[in-house]
């Protein structure tokens, strides 16, 4: 009896079971089914305008002396006068008296060489009418027949004039010595050195002081051969006689911008052989006329007005992709073009032809193979 009841439980237990299987099945949730979207990507574009842009090459520089003049003593004496201007770092102006040299002796000279020129003058003069006067005695005893070189008194007359001359002679050298004790400034100018005091006595040819002039100053701008196509530089790029680019130039005084502006007058006619740039030289005139003064070995920054490009776009560095396209938006989808760059610059490059006016090309990140897709777009910088 208790087998049996055993055996009704357990089958009991079984078909609750075998029912509540069943009715799971039949009430499992279904899985939705999934709709897939088609994914459009937003880009930000900015339309292409063109413009006339001027190129500026920016470099680093140092300013020199247009020239180096010596102050040389061309005569031998004892120095009796120092200009208190002959100092370094000052200013002497054309034609200041700047060294004395002792010139007693040199007008002792002079008055001498002035004696010996009228001496030789009156023999000049003397021997003139001597042979005057023998002209008219020879035609008087020996009428039409040609007087002889001698009796004309021909080689006492050059040898009186010779005289005369070398004497004229002696007093200009005479004279020029004695103007040469005065050394005088030829140009206005600053003192680089003084070599001499009052008392010392000089040779010729010793150097005494230099000067430089103030009238213009130099600068010498180190370039890599890719900028100078974009520069006029006469005797280089253009002709000689062609004017060179326009340089501003400028150099900081603790808070204070100090600027000048130059021009190219040159190059240095040779690349140097170890950065393989070339120098050029930007002449700036009058350098000391605003305080404080482009003075010599300055170093400066300088911007160098070179060529206008005509009808250029002028880009931003994130319009390029791949290093060599441009990405149009054109129809909603994206046009790869490929575009030759004329100049790269820091922030931005310029391109002059594949590129349209109102063309609108992608600034927003953007990866993959991009061509022919579909975007959208979201803003348009103008």
């Amino acid at each position: 009896m208790k087998k049996s009841f055993q055996l009704v439980i357990i089958l009991f237990i079984f078909l609750i079971g075998i029912t509540i299987f069943i009715l799971l099945i039949k009430h499992k949730a279904r899985p939705k089914s999934s709709i897939h979207k088609k994914i459009i990507p937003v880009v930000e574009v900015i339309c292409a305008k063109p413009i006339d842009y001027q190129i500026i090459i920016e470099s680093n520089g140092e300013v020199k002396p247009l020239s180096i003049g010596n102050i040389v003593s061309e005569v031998k004496g004892k120095v009796t006068y120092v200009s208190e201007n002959l100092r370094q770092g000052s200013m002497v102006k054309k034609g200041e008296l700047l060294i004395q040299i002792d010139k007693r002796d040199y007008e002792f000279a002079l008055s001498q060489a002035i004696s010996q020129l009228k001496q030789a003058n009156s023999t000049l003069i003397k021997t003139k009418e001597e042979a005057k006067q023998a002209k008219k005695e020879w035609e008087l005893i020996h009428k039409g027949e040609k007087i002889p070189p001698l009796a004309a008194k021909l080689p006492q007359l050059e040898a009186a004039k010779a005289a005369f001359l070398a004497a004229k002679a002696s007093v200009s050298q005479a004279r020029l010595n004695l103007q040469r004790t005065s050394l005088c400034a030829p140009y206005t100018g600053v003192v680089i050195k003084r070599d001499v005091d009052i008392g010392n006595v000089v040779s010729y040819g010793q150097i005494l002081a230099q000067i430089y002039p103030t009238k213009a100053v130099e600068v010498h701008i180190p370039l890599p051969m890719f900028d100078v196509a974009w520069i006029d530089i006469p005797g280089y790029t253009v002709p000689p006689s062609s004017n060179g680019s326009i340089v501003l130039i400028e150099y900081s005084m603790e808070d204070k911008k100090i600027q000048f502006t130059g021009k190219i007058t040159r190059s240095i006619g040779q690349i140097d052989k170890n950065t393989r740039m070339l120098y050029v030289i930007a002449t700036v005139k009058s350098p000391f006329k605003k305080l404080p003064p482009l003075i010599p070995s300055t170093f400066v920054h300088v911007k160098i007005k070179g060529h206008i490009l005509k009808h250029v776009f002028l880009l931003p560095i994130k319009a390029l992709f791949e290093g060599h396209y441009v990405l149009k938006v054109v129809n909603n989808r994206i046009k790869k073009v490929r575009v030759n760059i004329t100049r790269l610059l820091k922030d931005s490059f310029i391109v002059s032809h594949g590129i349209f006016e109102n063309d609108q090309l992608i600034i927003s990140p953007i990866s993959g193979d991009v061509d022919g897709m579909e975007v959208k777009v979201l803003k348009r910088i103008k």
